[in-house]
């Protein structure tokens, strides 16, 4: 009797397995696996910028030219994410820089069309594939990029200067590499360690030994790099004296080595001499030597390795 009683004042305890039955299953439930959170997704980006002026930055004065400007009709970026792989495009319509002379250089009248210079390149193309797999690694990790693919086609590059003009795009853009390259203002990263192909830090992978760590993705994925130059076309001028500097199609390709061909030579011509060519034809560039023949007025060949 008095066991029923107490059955019957405590009607929570029958009540209970059944609740904790139900919260269970709901915790089961919240555990069950989501394939949407995992699922492959894509982006496309489309970026049109027109009408781009600009400046190389240096440090300027009133006794020294202004900076050099750069002109820009349109650069376009294009991005195609995807799971395994990544495509970026950049294309760049012709761009113009110019240039001026020292405002305190004087020159005669017939010659004032040498106080400014310019340089011009007829397009550029930057095309990058960015390989990635899956293949041992959690769901939870991100995807291993195990190759990076470049390639850069260059249009012809012309252009006319003085030896100043030259040197004002030369300080302007020593100033923009030791901005870019100062390693004292450089960001740091707050993780102390860096992440080993495997996922895991590499003072904690078991790969790491005591002579080396754990070799990161950016160390051992394969990278690639092919560029291509359609011709060189620039001339050093001054008051009477024309300096021409002529090459066509320079291309670069890690699977067969560098190459070029056709014409290449230089042009020396003084205002009280004649033209001089010396034209070089299919000339061989193996591994970047690059040598050029120098015909000057006074008929001596100077060699000149580049």
């Amino acid at each position: 009797m008095n066991q029923t009683l107490l059955k019957k004042e405590n009607p929570a305890e029958v009540s209970q397995p059944e609740e904790s039955k139900s919260s269970s299953l709901v915790e089961d439930k919240k555990s069950e696996f989501d394939c949407r959170k995992y699922r492959q997704f894509a982006v496309t980006v489309y970026l049109d910028i027109q009408n781009v002026l600009g400046h190389l930055l240096k440090d300027c004065t009133e006794q020294y030219p202004p900076c050099p400007t750069v002109a820009l009709d349109r650069l376009i970026f294009e991005m195609n994410k995807r799971y395994s792989e990544t495509q970026l495009q950049v294309v760049v319509s012709p761009l113009i820089l110019t240039t001026s002379d020292d405002p305190n250089h004087q020159r005669l009248s017939a010659h004032q069309h040498l106080h400014t210079g310019f340089l011009m390149l007829s397009g550029l193309q930057m095309r990058g594939d960015a390989m990635f797999s899956a293949e041992e690694r959690s769901l939870d990790e991100e995807t291993l990029e195990y190759a990076w693919l470049v390639e850069l086609t260059v249009g012809t590059l012309s252009g006319k200067l003085t030896t100043p003009q030259l040197q004002n795009i030369i300080t302007a853009l020593e100033a923009f590499v030791f901005t870019v390259e100062d390693a004292e203002n450089s960001l740091r990263h707050p993780r102390p360690y860096l992440y080993c192909y495997h996922g895991t830090p590499q003072p904690q992978c078991p790969q790491t030994t005591s002579e080396h760590f754990c070799p990161t993705t950016d160390t051992i994925k394969y990278k690639m790099v092919r560029a291509s130059l359609d011709g060189i076309s620039l001339n050093l001028v001054e008051s009477g004296t024309i300096l021409c500097f002529q090459m066509q199609e320079l291309l670069s390709d890690p699977l067969i080595g560098m190459e070029a061909a056709h014409n290449f030579g230089t042009i020396v011509k003084d205002h009280n001499y004649a033209l001089t060519h010396m034209p070089i034809s299919d000339y061989f560039i193996n591994r970047g030597s690059l040598k050029v023949w120098l015909a000057p007025w006074w008929n001596y060949s100077a060699l000149l390795m580049i």
